[in-house]
């Protein structure tokens, strides 16, 4: 950073003194009047400082042109106006000078006997001042340029509207801000909802930092708390000697210098707080950090109640899809145990009677809900978990040809008819067979389930689009068709259309198993005429396509 230009008009340095703000509360005056003056560690200093944070020559001020400048002379700690590191500087009237551990006002003679001398130390901004900060962003002026500031915003907007996950947003807010603010540590904390405790969400740590201080996070409760339970901005540039925050021992134990704190303000209560601080005099603190991320705050604590919202609808619509889950899982049980049970009278029966064709027939009612109970479990654990297919090259038309010979004695155990129509100019396709042969038989049979009886007509068909990329398989019946208000709910975990025939699931798990093939289902149905499901599939490359 750099500080805003001096006056330049002459005889401004007249009367001028520096004020030395004593720990104590006190201050004492060094008039500006006998040029040049130095400032420092050793006895021949016009300012002498006996402190190690001073160097042993820090810094010259001298008169220029009617200006007062102050040099600073290669010091170890740097010299600071307005909280800016500088190397050369015109002072005036208001601006505050810090060497080492030393904090000190310009004034002209006269000023500091009309009104005490203000604890620059300490800034606290209340939640209507928060506001106005924002509100006029334009006059934020650290040594970045108003654009810069605004691009701060911009980026910062952009990471509040695009991000969804709550510590997301945190982690990004956080790192956006050290661009701007000289910290060595920062911290995004969130009142647990539960226990009332600040949790730390997000924390960062400047790289390169002498000292740095990673092993633990020991903040300040009492700057915390200013910033939480009194909804109060607040920025320290002397934590350690701070009548307010002296004696707390995070503070001591880890010699911070300066810190800023400020509240994450929802729309009815505070939510938690940014934290930032530092312990070297090179990153130090000024008011416009203060009103920077006091204004990134409010923004931020009405994203975090959006964002714990969104999460809350999120969980609600998990619960009611497990509920679901459960409720369709129960309901397709119960209908194979029905049948299981409906099998076992009827073969109990037959043995009783030693009549072989009732045995025969509840032993068939048996195996057919045996196998029911079994493609629903199948079906469970391919629905439940994400599954890479497993690619090997086969030509296009044999596994359709499989299903359709498979399938073959059913149709014709009902009347229908099954065809299978190949693409002859199909050749080798990049597919998981053993998938892609559970998607087809759970078309095929669907189709042949929803023909009529003796009248209908299923076929399956291959076919290679213009293009060369993707190829695709179709399987068309001469059905009832499905109605347009069951068409969008095709592919939805335990939606069916057979009744209490069907599980709910083959569909779902057909429409999975083509997506992570990277390929797409199309229906076209109309009812009383029939259904045409197209399965469209990456041709050799499932990532050309």
């Amino acid at each position: 950073m750099s500080p805003r230009n001096g006056s330049e008009q002459k005889g401004e340095w007249e009367n001028l003194r520096l004020v030395l703000l004593k720990k104590d509360g006190g201050t004492e005056n060094y008039p500006l009047a006998a040029f040049p003056l130095t400032v420092g560690r050793e006895p021949t200093n016009t300012i002498v400082l006996k402190d190690n944070s001073v160097s042993r020559v820090h810094a010259r001020i001298d008169l220029a042109e009617g200006k007062v400048i102050i040099e600073d002379l290669g010091s170890s700690n740097g010299t600071f106006i307005n909280g800016a590191k500088v190397s050369s500087f015109v002072l005036n009237d208001g601006d505050t000078l810090e060497v080492g551990n030393f904090m000190f006002s310009v004034e002209k003679e006269g000023a500091a006997d009309a009104a005490p001398a203000a604890d620059l130390s300490t800034r606290t901004l209340s939640l209507d001042e928060i506001a106005t900060a924002t509100r006029d962003l334009t006059r934020y002026t650290p040594a970045s340029s108003v654009a810069d500031v605004l691009g701060f915003f911009q980026q910062a907007g952009r990471i509040l509207e695009s991000a969804f996950v709550l510590d997301d947003i945190l982690h990004g807010i956080l790192d956006l801000s050290f661009q701007m603010i000289p910290a060595e540590r920062g911290f995004i904390l969130l009142v647990n909802p539960e226990s009332g405790e600040m949790d730390i969400r997000a924390q960062k740590f400047r790289e390169g930092d002498p000292g740095r201080l990673k092993t633990e996070a020991k903040l300040s409760k009492t700057i915390l708390d200013t910033a939480v339970k009194q909804s109060r901005a607040v920025l320290t540039t002397d934590a350690a000697h701070d009548e307010r925050f002296g004696g707390s021992q995070s503070i001591v134990s880890q010699q911070i210098r300066g810190a800023v704190c400020v509240p994450l303000k929802g729309r009815e209560e505070t939510l938690g707080a940014i934290y930032v601080d530092s312990r070297v005099s090179s990153h130090q603190f000024s008011i416009d950090d203060l009103k920077l991320l006091a204004s990134v705050g409010a923004q931020l604590g009405i994203a975090v109640e959006n964002a714990r919202l969104y999460e809350s609808k999120i969980n609600a619509e998990r619960l009611a899809a497990v509920g679901q889950a459960v409720a369709g899982l129960g309901h397709c049980i119960k209908n194979i145990l029905n049948g299981m049970e409906g099998g076992s009278f009827i073969l109990e029966k037959g043995l009783d009677k030693d009549e072989q064709n009732t045995v025969r027939k509840g032993w068939d009612i048996l195996k057919r809900n045996s196998s029911r109970l079994k493609d629903l479990v199948l079906d469970m654990l391919a629905y439940s978990k994400p599954r890479e297919p497993v690619y090997e090259k086969t030509e296009g038309n044999l596994v359709p040809a499989e299903v359709v010979e498979f399938l073959g004695e059913r149709a014709a155990a009902k009347g229908v008819t099954l065809a299978f129509e190949p693409d002859g100019t199909l050749g080798e396709v990049m597919i998981d067979s053993k998938a892609i042969y559970r998607v087809l038989l759970n078309f095929v049979t669907n189709a042949i389930d929803a023909c009529p009886a003796e009248k209908g007509r299923v076929t399956v068909r291959t076919a290679l689009p213009p293009g060369g990329r993707r190829f695709q398989i179709v399987v068309e019946d001469n059905g009832s068709g499905i109605g347009p208000e069951d068409l969008a709910k095709l592919g939805r975990a335990f939606f069916s259309t057979k009744g209490s025939q069907g599980t709910g699931l083959g569909l779902s798990v057909s429409y999975k198993i083509v997506q992570e093939h990277k390929g797409s289902v199309s229906v076209a149905s109309r009812v009383g005429e029939g259904t045409s499901f197209t399965v469209t599939l990456p041709l050799l490359d499932p990532e050309s396509g």
